[in-house]
């Protein structure tokens, strides 16, 4: 062996071992992350910046810097990177209470999924039976979702059963929600979105009208709301989510197919909105054109001082009856939604307040869907017919507004 072939080979062996050493220091600096779990069971990945013994900083991986109190910490762990889904499933716990760590990874992924076509990025927030996602902050689509899962929750509550049995005819476990900020980020959301998963309950002329609209509630695929903020402020969507929550909740839970008495859901929804919400913003201003369901026709500031609370419109259906300028019963039992007006809608809330504080409710809603016809239902629920249930009400009213 020659000195030259000698050195060749020691400087060969030379190179792998250097190669070797790059690569193990290469391997380690995978592991570059921190972890710090919280005593709720919380974990936090990033890079701590900084400890003392009040707080620690910590750098997550979505670059956000959190301050935590080193009491509410269980243990810091250095060099160990957390799994980025995991991670963000971390991070969005405190916007999804009631969810166990894989359902909120399962609702970021989703969040995820839909952010591609979409081309941008999805925040999201929930609750068990409610997933919602957008392009507001979190904190926002977080008390939607809230207000959202207390109607259905209010809704099964009235009816006594759990609320999955109330989502049970969609084979869903969940209703989607999908809230933006403006018009734009919606009509995207239609075209890149939904319009791929609508079925035949939705055609071309009714996918038409939707993006001329503010939102639209569909029961199949699956149970799903979309809407656009606007000029509107947080309040009037919560408010309208709710309501459009409770169209879903009276369609969906106990079927009865085409059945869609749009006076007793208008009144049914406006009732759960104010239990759930306190305030009622979400009905019909003008009926001139079809498709302005729900549309704002003044401001907010005015809808907040028009619409008030239950006590304003106990006053202005009150006021209706004593003048008897109220609509007959059966003639409101007969319109269909672009006909109905705002005081319609007063007096339909007026007509479920006063069957569900006379615990006649339930069963009025199920001998509605079971006979779809407003005479029928009432004789088996009150055993009075339209023009004797008309009576009843108007004296309950005078009574108790």
């Amino acid at each position: 062996m020659t000195r030259n072939t000698l050195f060749r080979r020691r400087g060969l062996a030379a190179a792998v071992a250097v190669a070797l050493v790059a690569m193990v220091s290469g391997l380690a600096g995978v592991a570059s992350g921190d972890i710090i779990t919280l005593k709720d069971g919380r974990r936090i990945g990033g890079e701590v910046l900084s400890e003392n013994s009040r707080l620690v900083r910590i750098k997550d991986d979505a670059g956000n810097v959190e301050a935590i109190r080193t009491g509410d910490i269980e243990k810091i762990e250095k060099g160990v990177d957390l799994d980025p889904a995991e991670s963000r499933a971390e991070r969005d716990a405190p916007f999804m209470p009631g969810l166990s760590l894989r359902e909120r990874m399962k609702v970021g992924a989703e969040a995820e999924r839909f952010s591609g076509p979409l081309g941008f990025k999805l925040a999201a927030a929930a609750r068990p039976h409610v997933w919602v996602f957008g392009d507001h902050p979190q904190l926002e689509l977080s008390r939607l979702a809230d207000k959202v899962e207390a109607t259905l929750v209010d809704y099964a509550d009235t009816f006594g059963v759990p609320v999955d049995e109330v989502l049970s005819a969609s084979d869903a476990e969940q209703l989607y929600v999908f809230q933006f900020r403006q018009e734009p980020q919606y009509l995207r959301f239609i075209d890149r979105i939904y319009s791929r998963m609508r079925d035949e309950t939705v055609n071309d002329a009714r996918l038409k009208l939707m993006k001329r609209q503010k939102g639209f509630w569909v029961m199949t695929p699956r149970p799903l709301i979309g809407r656009y903020m606007g000029p509107s402020t947080m309040q009037t969507e919560v408010s309208n989510a709710s309501h459009l929550t409770s169209h879903l909740a009276l369609m969906l839970h106990e079927p009865a197919g085409a059945w869609m008495p749009w006076w007793f859901l208008e009144g049914f929804a406006v009732w759960q909105e104010i239990r759930v919400t306190s305030y009622a913003l979400t009905y019909c201003i003008e009926v001139s054109r079809p498709g302005e369901y729900a549309k704002e026709g003044t401001p907010d500031a005015d809808e907040l001082a028009k619409a008030k609370l239950e006590k304003a419109w106990r006053k202005k259906v009150k006021a209706r009856v004593r003048r008897r300028d109220e609509r007959d019963l059966a003639i409101l039992g007969a319109l269909s939604l672009n006909e109905i007006e705002l005081d319609d809608v007063q007096q339909s809330w007026s007509v479920v307040d006063w069957l569900h504080r006379t615990d006649k409710l339930v069963k009025f809603t199920r001998a509605y869907k079971e006979h779809r016809e407003l005479d029928k239902a009432l004789n088996e629920s009150i055993e009075l017919g339209v023009t004797g249930a008309h009576e009843r009400w108007r004296y309950w009213v005078l009574q108790h507004y």
